[in-house]
């Protein structure tokens, strides 16, 4: 990616060019969040089982 004449790695956000520099910690990932969390890495794709009603999908 380019932003003001300065080349991106779109995947980690370092600089690649014109000086080549790393982007440094991602401030908005919160460790503390992600390892109090004991879900599946699955559980936000999974259908509710049961329930009745009109849907179908139960």
């Amino acid at each position: 990616m380019i932003k003001d004449g300065i080349v991106y790695d779109a995947d980690t956000l370092d600089e690649v060019w014109p000086d080549p520099k790393p982007f440094g910690e991602h401030y908005w990932v919160d460790e503390d969040a992600l390892m109090s969390d004991d879900r599946p890495t699955d559980y936000w794709d999974r259908r509710p089982q049961g329930g009745g009603g009109s849907d179908p999908r139960n």
